[in-house]
């Protein structure tokens, strides 16, 4: 081999070899970096300890001095150390799980931004820390239980086993919290129906009423219990049947005997219950026309208006109600032209045009 072609190889070496140098001179960057911060962090100056804990949560897999260090650093006395110390963890995800006995706490610091910073960082840390975030929904501070719900909404599906804890406090006497947990229980999803389905049978109409909001934002995913939610139409109190008729909108496309509920849930005695049917089915599309045609001849006149109304939310598609919107207009003794004329003005239809009604 010539000089040349050895000079070749070797350059070709080098290049080779440079990777695996430039990965080790990074790896003890980095590893100089968490030293550097792990010193810092018990500085005097509460500024170093604070940027010190920042740098610190960058790590992908973090060494157990890190979380430690992190977990001693929840205690500072600035919180501004503590809030980067929550957030730091935070990142670590389910790597800092164990962090949760320091973070639970920490929900009710002194300091809101270390409350919040404890909270997002638990809802990023998985199915390791729900039982303890389920040991706070009865915590005696609003705030605590709050930002508990908050967490084990935002771990979503893998919160299974915060739903039977998180249905119990339908019963909470505070509105937010029972919001909160319809807001918790959707995250969750599908896992939840189940225990939400059983909550319909609830003695308590304020649960009914909650379970049925919250099996209406999980959506399609609880399907399931659509039979359960129908029932919910004849509940003896009117809240639980105003939500039943709200959220059964969320399982579209709906069946024909969901149809058929909600068209007998706009005779409702509360107009509140009516109204919700009839607005369900003004967003269910083509199938809801006869069925509104037939209600709007045969229904009282208190509750025809939220049927024509239903009609002109569908629009275009409800084209086939035109020659019963057009007598209903014509009629001046039914106090309902107004309706009617609002509703062919959404459907669009040509005064002069002949619709043949599938009623007829």
């Amino acid at each position: 081999m010539n000089n040349r072609a050895l000079l070749i190889v070797l350059a070709g070496l080098v290049v080779l070899m440079m990777p695996a140098v430039n990965s080790k001179t990074a790896a003890a960057n980095h590893q100089q970096v968490i030293e550097k911060a792990l010193v810092e962090l018990k500085h005097e100056d509460p500024m170093i300890r604070q940027q010190a804990a920042g740098r610190l949560g960058g790590q992908v897999a973090p060494p157990a001095s890190v979380i430690d260090a992190l977990m001693d650093a929840m205690e500072d006395t600035d919180f501004r150390v503590r809030a980067n110390a929550a957030t730091a963890l935070g990142n670590f995800g389910p790597h800092a799980a164990r962090s949760a006995g320091v973070l639970i706490p920490a929900l009710h610091d002194s300091d809101r931004r270390v409350c919040d910073g404890a909270a997002i960082a638990l809802g990023k840390m998985g199915r390791k820390v729900v039982t303890p975030l389920c040991g706070v929904l009865n915590h005696e501070k609003k705030d605590v239980k709050v930002y508990a719900i908050e967490a084990l909404g935002k771990i979503g599906p893998e919160a299974v086993g915060a739903v039977t804890p998180l249905t119990k406090k339908f019963g909470d006497v505070d509105p937010v919290i029972r919001l909160k947990v319809i807001w918790a229980l959707s995250r969750i999803g599908p896992a939840a129906e189940p225990d939400l389905a059983r909550a319909l049978e609830n003695e308590s109409a304020v649960i009914r009423w909650h379970a049925t909001t919250a099996l209406g934002r999980i959506g399609g995913d609880a399907k399931t219990s659509v039979p359960a939610l129908i029932r919910c139409l004849h509940d003896e109190d009117h809240r639980v049947r105003q939500a039943a008729a709200r959220e059964l909108g969320h399982f579209s496309p709906l069946e024909n005997t969901t149809i058929k509920a909600l068209v007998s849930a706009i005779d409702d005695p509360s107009s509140s219950v009516s109204f919700n049917a009839a607005m369900t089915l003004g967003g269910s599309g083509r199938p809801a026309v006869t069925p509104l045609v037939r209600y709007i001849r045969d229904g009282s006149s208190v509750s025809r208006n939220h049927a024509i109304r239903a009609l002109g939310l569908i629009g275009p598609e409800a084209n086939d109600a035109v020659k019963t919107l057009r007598m209903i207009s014509r009629d001046k003794q039914s106090g309902l032209g107004p309706d009617a004329d609002w509703a062919l003005g959404k459907i669009a239809a040509d005064p002069e045009e002949t619709t043949t009604d599938p009623t007829d």
